[in-house]
């Protein structure tokens, strides 16, 4: 079924899409134990939206049916901003960012949830949980740390930058785009590189096939540059394409293996994609993938390596971020 979407603006609207959820979960079959769980976590994110004032904020919900299992509850918060500083932390209990909060309510979220996943720059936030009509154990849960900044050029408001995080079983998608130029045009190519991202990805789909359907789809844009990676946690592989000015490092570089993009510009000529193949252990491996906006030369040396990937994305984007240009770098544990 598609998305049910309600705007959440005052605190009636916190019960009024609750219930809502609740008696669409209640028609199809969910026993009374996730129904209530289901509750706290839908007031939990109605409630965050109010509280911190977010801009465009939006609950989106649906059934998603399937024929070999329980069906279940894809949720999502989402608003344009203005972000949450350390993504991380506010997982944590205790942690809070307002004054009245009792700092409990992500975590619990994510504990009372099957899937959880949470992204945040000053672009907005969004927060997505999955929670099955019955008991559902993953045998390989992703356990891969995900942070992602994006800044504007100093002279715009909007960011032309765009990132694209697809989480499945056993890995993720992770995508940077950075749209031709910067300001309104240039984020108008990124978000269309972020949707024909999020509609086509599958993880059968070749790699160089995926990139060259973007660059189809971004003909009716200014076009922009991206760098796409895959990775494998199950198998233990990285794949990797990209076109123009993305860069991507696998650290540490004595295991670095080089990689490098096709000129051009996804849009505008059809490049040759290549798709490269590294080796990932977690717990070990590192991939920073950042837009030109960031200097590629960093000194592995002086970078807080074992500290987490939001702190990481913080301490690169202060310290490498060339400052005339749109910024985006993600980082990946």
């Amino acid at each position: 079924m598609d998305f049910i979407s309600t705007h959440i603006v005052i605190p009636g609207h916190v019960t009024e899409v609750r219930d809502a959820i609740h008696r669409l979960c209640a028609e199809y079959g969910f026993p009374r134990k996730a129904l209530e769980e289901i509750d706290i976590i839908a007031t939990e994110m109605a409630t965050n939206l109010i509280k911190h004032e977010a801009v465009n904020p939006n609950i989106c919900y649906r059934i998603e049916e399937c024929s070999t299992g329980p069906c279940a509850l894809d949720l999502m918060s989402v608003d344009d901003g203005p972000g949450i500083a350390s993504p991380d932390d506010a997982i944590a209990d205790g942690y809070s960012s307002h004054s009245s909060s009792m700092g409990v309510g992500l975590g619990s979220m994510k504990r009372l949830s099957d899937t959880f996943e949470l992204r945040s720059s000053a672009d907005g936030t969004v927060i997505r949980v999955r929670k099955y009509a019955a008991d559902h154990t993953d045998p390989f849960e992703s356990t891969l740390r995900i942070s992602v900044l994006t800044r504007p050029h100093p002279l715009e408001h909007v960011c032309g930058d765009g990132y694209f995080i697809k989480r499945f079983h056993g890995g993720a998608c992770i995508a940077v785009i950075d749209g031709l130029g910067h300001g309104t045009h240039a984020r108008e190519a990124s978000a269309c590189a972020e949707t024909y991202l999020e509609t086509n990805f599958s993880r059968t789909q070749p790699l160089d096939r995926l990139m060259r359907g973007l660059g189809e789809a971004l003909r009716h844009t200014r076009g922009a540059v991206a760098g796409i990676c895959v990775i494998d946690e199950e198998n233990g592989e990285l794949q990797y394409a990209g076109v123009g000015d993305v860069t991507m490092h696998i650290l540490p570089k004595e295991d670095h293996c080089p990689v490098w993009n096709v000129p051009g510009v996804l849009g505008m000529q059809q490049a040759r994609i290549i798709t490269h193949r590294h080796r990932w252990n977690d717990g070990y491996h590192t991939l920073i993938m950042h837009s030109d906006g960031i200097s590629s030369r960093m000194n592995e040396d002086d970078m807080p390596m074992h500290d987490s990937p939001v702190n990481l994305a913080h301490f690169i984007m202060n310290e490498y971020r060339r400052g005339e240009d749109d910024a985006t770098v993600m980082v990946v544990k």
